[in-house]
């Protein structure tokens, strides 16, 4: 088996399907990876892979598409992503449109994310890719979040056959976000909430206690690193999930209401109840 440390992703792709899937349901995981890194600029230190977005629709059913996209850009800057306009992408194509009864064909979200892919690949001349997504349910059932995991799902499957345009082959590694179908533990994560705070509390003791002598922390309250995760062909085989926590409910709430849109009073409940806002479960698709 490859080492972990041997098998780490030039970039990070989140693909979503409308504008505020990325902070409702992604947040632990942006900020798991970004947010150990940052420096006073809240730039990404050199050693940090780049972290896209790419939401393959504008969110356009209620014929705000362009308002949606703007404020996808501001939700980004919230959560820690440098230069939005360079690393969020929002798709506003035929085939690819917002709504219920929208059929999002496999083929036509596989060929979108590769070719932003491959875009991002040909500019950074990196190769390796570590691409995360819904899982088969979607985490709320929405017909096109189970239309962007069947995509992404058929793009892993045939991209070995594959190339950029000028012939470098890219490597991948599916990630697909774990849905919860036991509502009460959806809503009232009161098991995850208690680990997080004990986290939250030790963080902030260690932190200043690091302040104190003078040197900066550069934890925030992550369990894991997602930087470690493998995306070689004996990880693909396999049963293996990440798991990250964060205790940030502030921060998530500032970046939901980022959409102002959309921030409805049923979307704030679920910002400051739903166990996506403070821990992400990922599985190697």
């Amino acid at each position: 088996m490859v080492k972990i440390s041997d098998q780490r992703p030039d970039f990070y792709l989140v693909v979503v399907a409308h504008p505020d899937d990325e902070s409702m349901f992604f947040s632990p995981t942006i900020r798991a990876v970004l947010g150990h890194h940052h420096d006073d600029s809240t730039t990404l230190a050199p050693s940090v892979p780049p972290f896209h977005i790419l939401s393959l629709s504008n969110g356009n059913y209620d014929g705000l598409g362009k308002i949606r996209e703007v404020e996808l850009r501001r939700a980004a800057a919230v959560l820690g992503i440098p230069s939005p306009d360079d690393h969020v992408t929002c798709l506003d194509v035929k085939e690819l449109q917002d709504g219920p009864n929208e059929d999002w064909k496999a083929d036509d979200v596989a060929d979108a994310v590769w070719n932003h892919i491959c875009s991002i690949a040909a500019k950074k001349g990196t190769n390796r890719v570590a691409v995360i997504t819904f899982d088969e349910r979607g985490v709320s059932g929405h017909p096109n979040h189970l239309g962007v995991c069947r995509g992404v799902r058929r793009m892993i499957s045939r991209q070995e056959s594959r190339g950029t345009a000028d012939g470098v082959m890219i490597a991948l590694c599916g990630l697909e976000l774990v849905s919860i179908t036991n509502r009460l533990t959806k809503y009232c994560p009161l098991m995850e909430w208690i680990p997080m705070l004990v986290t939250y509390v030790a963080n902030l003791w260690r932190s200043l206690c690091t302040k104190v002598s003078r040197s900066r922390s550069n934890d925030d309250g992550g369990d894991s690193n997602i930087n470690d995760l493998l995306y070689s062909e004996a990880t693909k085989s396999a049963h293996v999930e990440w798991c990250s926590r964060i205790f940030q409910p502030v921060l998530i709430w500032n970046a939901m209401a980022a959409h102002r849109t959309q921030f409805v009073w049923y979307r704030r409940l679920s910002v400051l109840f739903s166990r996506f806002s403070y821990c992400n479960t990922l599985r190697v698709s």
